[in-house]
C-alpha cells in the first residue's frame, strides 16, 4: 500500500505502523479509515479530511490541524498532546476520546456539544470559551484543565478527577460532578467543607 501525502485520497484504508512523523498531509482526504500504531507527531494536517476515521494506539502530538476537518473523529488510546483542535476546521466536529493523552491541548472556543472524553488524560487542556453542552468526561483527570467562559451545561464530570473550575465564569446549570469534586470547587471558592 502507498503511504498517505499531501492532497492523496482515500477510503475505508486500515494504515498499520506507518511512520509519518514530521509528514506533509496538507488537504489529503481520508473517508472510513483506521489508522493503528502510526506516528504522526508533528505532521502537517492543515486542510486535511477525516470523515469517521478511527485512531488506534497512535502518536499525534503537536500535530498541524489548522483548517482540518473532523467528522465522526474516535480516538483510542492515543497521544495527542499539544494539539491545537481550536485551528481545526469549527463546522460538523465530532471527536471522541477514549483512554488518550490529550494534556496541553487547546480546544478553546469550539462548539463540542456531546463530547465523550473517557479515561484521558486532560491535563492543563484549554476548554475556554466552549460549548461543551452534555460533555461527558468519564473517569477523565482535569488536573489544571482551564474552564474559563465555558458552557457546562448538563456536562458530566461525575466520575471525572482533578476538577477545579470558577463557577462564577463558567455556565455550570446541570452540571454533574460528584461529592468530591463539590468540595473542590467549594474550596476553590474560598469556602472551608468541615466533616463531622
Amino acid at each position: 500500500m502507498a503511504t498517505p501525502k499531501a492532497g492523496s485520497e482515500w477510503q475505508s484504508e486500515v494504515f498499520t505502523d506507518e511512520d509519518l512523523t514530521e509528514s506533509d498531509l496538507r488537504g489529503a482526504q481520508f473517508e472510513g479509515c483506521e489508522f493503528v500504531d502510526c506516528k504522526f507527531t508533528d505532521a502537517d494536517l492543515s486542510d486535511a479530511q477525516f470523515d469517521d476515521c478511527t485512531w488506534l494506539r497512535c502518536e499525534m502530538s503537536n500535530c498541524n490541524v489548522a483548517n482540518t476537518r473532523f467528522r465522526g473523529a474516535s480516538f483510542v488510546e492515543s497521544r495527542v498532546r499539544g494539539v491545537q483542535w481550536s485551528s481545526c476546521y469549527r463546522f460538523a466536529l465530532e471527536f471522541k476520546f477514549t483512554d488518550c493523552n490529550l494534556s496541553y491541548s487547546s480546544f478553546f472556543g469550539l462548539h463540542l456539544r456531546g463530547i465523550e472524553i473517557t479515561g484521558s488524560c486532560l491535563r492543563e487542556v484549554d476548554f475556554g470559551e466552549c460549548s461543551l453542552i452534555g460533555a461527558k468526561f468519564t473517569g477523565s483527570d482535569l488536573g489544571g484543565a482551564i474552564f474559563h467562559r465555558t458552557d457546562l451545561t448538563r456536562a458530566d464530570m461525575s466520575s471525572a478527577q482533578s476538577i477545579a473550575l470558577d463557577l462564577n465564569n463558567n455556565k455550570v446549570k446541570g452540571l454533574r460532578i460528584s461529592l468530591g469534586g463539590a468540595v473542590g470547587l467549594l474550596d476553590a471558592l474560598g469556602v472551608e467543607v468541615v466533616f463531622d
